[in-house]
């Protein structure tokens, strides 16, 4: 189970400033790695942050633009045993009052260590790769239920959600811009979906919910993955293949949310739904099937509209009716957008996870 070493206590007096290593062992991008580096940002406001990232890794080329340390390493195979000591050598350097690791990667490769261990779990993964970590994050509170199922002491579960990137102000401005890049005129409606072309995302049920609306609603697509082809094929099968638009990996969303009129999120899997928090923080009417995230977070016909997984038909009525319906449809996403700020505000996220720290190392 957890490691349960004695932790090596330091006051204020020692140190005026915290610092901390944030670990994270992913190669590629996705929502996790993004909140890492919205996450490391915000904290880096309130401690000294010591970022230790994959070498050549889309997290490392996104956090070089920024002021925030990073180390690179190589974060590789089960023989990779080069990572677990140079991060030793880096507590021994750095001295961090805590460590924390993202996904399971960072975890394995995380070594014994003097001061708290946090794992922070995005899903349901295996305790068994979180070995030598003092607590657990789970970032929804069934992801937490499940670490506790699992056989970790609920004195070590915590429940710290994520928050979406806002949008800069004016940023609804560039709907007109987008939208003629991709030659669609001012009257056509748009689908936004957002994520990795993987199959739990389900962006096939939103492909063939798009033939059921009328001729001039299109879809934005935005991701990368290994289903790309496929998704293209079953477009041109279904008779849509001028009205989905696929325009990869995009480190920016907020362009392509401002030409759409309806975010739809059709993922068959989802713990938390980031893509329910983005669509709120883009106060832009939201469609989602009831996975388990959206569904823990959305009220339905008050902040969003939920429909059953893989159901096409209700999937294609929903959007028709946040279309038909723009009174009631600009009411939602302000209530989503709302409780998106009294609930999962960076202010809000980062007071909870601020306490959490000095909780642990005053242990």
């Amino acid at each position: 189970m957890l490691n349960e070493h004695t932790n090596i206590q330091m006051t204020q007096s020692q140190n005026p400033k915290k610092s901390c290593l944030q670990i994270i062992g992913a190669k590629g991008s996705g929502g996790a790695e993004a909140f890492y580096v919205r996450f490391v940002k915000a904290l880096s406001q309130h401690m000294d942050v010591h970022c230790v990232v994959r070498e050549k890794s889309w997290v490392s080329k996104q956090l070089k633009k920024s002021d925030v340390t990073v180390y690179e390493l190589p974060f590789g195979n089960l023989f990779d045993f080069k990572t677990k000591f140079k991060i030793k050598n880096l507590h021994r350097k750095l001295k961090p009052f805590f460590a924390q690791v993202w996904m399971s990667r960072a975890g394995q490769k995380l070594p014994r260590l003097p001061v708290p261990a946090v794992g922070r779990m995005g899903g349901y993964y295996n305790l068994k790769y979180y070995k030598n970590c003092d607590h657990l994050i789970g970032n929804t509170e069934d992801i937490c239920t499940y670490i506790k199922q699992a056989g970790c002491p609920e004195e070590h579960v915590h429940y710290l959600s994520n928050f979406p990137v806002m949008p800069a102000e004016g940023w609804q401005g560039k709907r007109d811009d987008i939208r003629a890049s991709l030659k669609l005129h001012k009257n056509e409606k748009i689908i936004f979906c957002a994520g990795r072309l993987h199959e739990v995302k389900a962006f096939d049920i939103a492909i063939k919910a798009l033939p059921k609306l009328s001729e001039n609603t299109h879809m934005i697509l935005v991701g990368s993955g290994g289903l790309e082809d496929k998704l293209k094929a079953l477009a041109e099968e279904q008779g849509v293949k001028s009205r989905v638009h696929f325009m990869g990996w995009q480190d920016d969303i907020t362009p392509f949310v401002a030409a759409s009129d309806v975010w739809l999120a059709p993922s068959r899997y989802e713990p938390l739904g980031n893509i329910v928090l983005e669509a709120w923080a883009h106060e832009k009417p939201l469609v989602a099937a009831r996975s388990k995230g959206p569904e823990s977070l959305i009220e339905h016909e008050k902040t969003g509209l939920l429909f059953d997984i893989d159901d096409v038909d209700s999937c294609a009525s929903l959007l028709q009716r946040a279309f038909d319906n723009e009174k009631a449809s600009a009411a939602m996403a302000k209530e989503g957008l709302d409780y998106l700020n009294n609930n999962f505000g960076e202010d809000v996220i980062m007071k909870k996870y601020l306490e959490f720290y000095e909780n642990i190392c005053a242990a």
